[in-house]
């Protein structure tokens, strides 16, 4: 008889295999993408200076200081984004890819002094994430190390056969809001408007783990088995809500300006739903060439064969995001001549705290992101911008004594944007980068910690016309 001792290597794998929580629409960064015309190349710093039809989203007040009608929108027309995790996979890097062309603003402004002097309404379709990945990750013939059974002095080599994994998934987040906004003097104006708020996302996942492992039977020699397991995963969440928002844009002085913006919000629908099916098989190895040789059915050694079929775990959840945050913005404008503006925005967006299941799927700490632009006319039809800005997790800091956290990466930004401006009208087109690090624990049921790093670029133009 053999006797039926536990690796630990083959709890690793079947556990890789088990682990990976299925990609989820990334509702723990606010800053994927930047929104807008001016602001897009100014890293997002413009709520002490909005005042176009991307006030709808930075602060809904600016549009009242506006000179003129106007249509503007902005995409990204080629965005990329990795996710490296070292050594997750027996030493070796496992990157996890996205990739996509990502409308990002489209909106207008309209004056309306005609009927009350200061008056203005502003409209916009925006994204702030999505996610587009295909992905198809294969591994064999990797190292685990060696196994002697306990009191034994024979050791083999464990070893990975097959590892793969295949993911499709489709995320998004996406806007459209209204705000009307009235100066109230020369130097101060308020706004009020609603965003109608949509978050989908579907995700199919395959993983297949192979592994040469090994049994010590009663005279402790190590006997080859083989593990075998296959899971499929399917998961859908939709949400969709209301959330008003508050403006204020106050020109302090001729040069100076301050703005603020408030967002309240709460779903009126959401729903998260995963089946998963997993098999697993363990055999000796003379019962797998069987297996392998023939196509007919074949009869196996019952000593340690050991077989498992779930045919569907189902989770269910109706509140799985909880609340919707609430966000408090700030930001300040400088006029330091009629070439240079400088902004700088502090956004801080509230904790969730009592979503289904708590904090182990969209539960989310307070955020606090900075952002910082720079626009320099270097002649009088072309601008240069610049922008900096953070994108920090939401997802709490592991802990190194615990077992299946979630992902923890904080990125930062830079945007860089060459514009040219005519009395009516202006295009400009630009990049914006994101580099990040991290931690993440890739393994399920184990304290192992790998580190992280992320980068992200797209390339994206905006434009806007007067009307």
């Amino acid at each position: 008889m053999y006797q039926k001792t536990r690796l630990g290597s083959y709890l690793l794998w079947i556990s890789l295999c088990l682990l990976s929580r299925p990609a989820m629409a990334d509702q723990f960064h606010y800053q994927n993408f930047l929104a807008g015309d001016r602001s897009l190349g100014m890293g997002g710093a413009y709520a002490g200076v909005a005042d176009d039809a991307s006030s709808i989203y930075y602060n809904p007040a600016g549009a009242a200081f506006a000179l003129s009608n106007d249509i503007s929108g902005s995409a990204n027309v080629i965005y990329k984004r990795d996710v490296v995790y070292k050594g997750a996979i027996a030493g070796q890097d496992f990157t996890e890819q996205s990739a996509g062309s990502v409308p990002s603003f489209f909106g207008g402004l309209i004056k309306l002094d005609n009927l009350m002097d200061g008056l203005s309404l502003s409209w916009g379709l925006y994204s702030l994430d999505s996610n587009l990945k295909d992905q198809d990750d294969y591994y064999e013939n990797v190292s685990l190390g060696n196994y002697t059974c306990p009191n034994g002095s024979e050791s083999k080599p464990l070893r990975l056969d097959r590892f793969h994994r295949t993911v499709n998934a489709r995320e998004s987040s996406d806007y459209i809001g209204a705000a009307a906004s009235w100066r109230v003097s020369n130097r101060l104006a308020i706004g009020v408007g609603v965003n109608y708020i949509t978050i989908s996302e579907l995700v199919q996942e395959y993983q297949d783990v192979k592994q040469t492992n090994y049994y010590c039977d009663t005279a402790n020699v190590p006997q080859e088995a083989k593990f075998t397991l296959t899971q499929n995963t399917r998961q859908m969440l939709t949400a969709f809500g209301l959330q008003p928002t508050l403006g204020f844009q106050l020109a302090a002085t001729d040069r100076f300006s301050i703005g603020l913006n408030l967002k309240f919000g709460s779903y009126l629908a959401q729903e998260f739903e995963r089946r998963t099916e997993t098999r697993t098989l363990k055999l000796l190895a003379a019962d797998q060439a069987q297996i392998d040789a023939s196509s007919q059915a074949v009869s196996l050694n019952p000593q340690i064969m050991d077989a498992y079929h779930s045919p569907g775990n189902e989770l269910k959840l109706d509140k799985p995001l909880g609340s919707m945050p609430s966000v408090a913005r700030l930001g300040f404008a400088y006029f330091a001549s009629t070439r240079l503006l400088l902004t700088t925005d502090v956004e801080h967006v509230s904790a969730v705290t009592d979503a289904d299941i708590g904090d182990s799927l969209y539960g989310r700490e307070a955020v606090t992101n900075m952002m910082a632009g720079i626009e320099y006319y270097t002649t009088p039809s072309l601008p240069v911008r610049l922008g900096f800005f953070t994108n920090n997790d939401a997802r709490p800091v592991i802990d190194k004594n615990k077992v299946n956290q979630r992902d923890r990466v904080d990125f930062t930004g830079a945007s860089v944007f060459l514009a040219w401006v005519q009395p009516n009208s202006q295009i400009g087109a630009g990049v914006v980068l994101q580099s990040g690090q991290g931690e993440a624990q890739k393994i399920s049921n184990s304290k192992a910690v790998q580190d992280v790093s992320g980068s992200a670029y797209s390339l994206a133009f905006s434009a806007t016309t007067a009307l």
